[in-house]
């Protein structure tokens, strides 16, 4: 396997695998060891970001929201962004990471709707 192959696959495993697990005690580790860390590939429509939101990984959304270039409103395939899925699972800690990190408040999804739309 060549070496371009290896660091892409081992990318995807990492950073998508620990933002859905939440594995924030090895996030560091891995970040050190990519030189080139690709913050915002998104694979199967959803970025690492959305991933650790998703399930609600407090620890590691702070870590990720915290790299240099991230997109903070990055788009899964409903239109919706990172704050519309902490929005939606009422959660509010998430909800106000990404408030100071700059999210955008009144995005819409592919149906219109609003992050406020999903609080309610």
């Amino acid at each position: 396997m060549n070496e371009h192959l290896a660091s892409s696959l081992m990318e995807f495993a990492g950073v998508h695998i620990i933002a859905y697990f939440g594995l924030d005690e090895i996030y560091e580790a891995l970040v050190k060891k990519l030189d080139n860390l690709d913050i915002n590939r998104k694979i199967l429509w959803k970025t690492a970001l959305l991933l650790a939101v998703e399930q609600g990984h407090y620890a590691v959304v702070r870590q990720l929201i915290e790299v240099e270039g991230i997109d903070i409103d990055p788009k899964n395939e409903d239109g919706g962004t990172p704050l519309f899925c902490a929005a939606e699972h009422g959660d509010e800690a998430i909800v106000r990471l990404l408030f100071e990190k700059g999210a955008q408040v009144d995005p819409k999804d592919n149906e219109e709707r609003t992050p406020l739309f999903y609080a309610a």
